[in-house]
């Protein structure tokens, strides 16, 4: 028996701005955690390509819940998102718009003090 997707109305917050989200081309998404308490919803959201990684965080944290934010870092097949958009991810990884990306989300590191950490710079430099 196939489970119905819920509605877009039914899992975002009231708050969240539809219009800013989601433009221009999308890509099928599930969001998973081994790493943070917050769950996302067992469902597959249709993502802009041209997401940046923090509106993607937003995204979660709104999704979530969360006040104050966290800040997100994301890993697709067990490699982190070292570029700031995902559709420049997707392009180096010869991954097409209809391919479900299953996201992890894992916060961001942080030192005592500081802002968060892009693990994505680290990655471009070191590596």
């Amino acid at each position: 028996m196939a489970m119905e997707e819920p509605k877009t109305d039914d899992v975002l917050p009231p708050k969240t701005d539809m219009n800013k989200l989601f433009r221009g081309d999308t890509v099928p998404v599930r969001f998973t955690t081994r790493t943070f308490q917050g769950k996302m919803p067992s469902v597959t959201y249709h993502i802009p390509v041209r997401v940046t990684m923090d509106a993607l965080s937003d995204f979660v944290n709104s999704i979530l819940g969360m006040d104050p934010p966290v800040a997100f870092n994301f890993l697709c097949r067990n490699e982190f998102i070292v570029f700031n958009v995902l559709e420049k991810y997707m392009k180096k990884r010869n991954i097409n718009k209809e391919t479900t990306l299953d996201l992890e989300y894992t916060p961001a590191c942080t030192l005592p003090g500081a802002a968060p950490l892009v693990l994505s710079f680290f990655f471009c430099v070191f590596f």
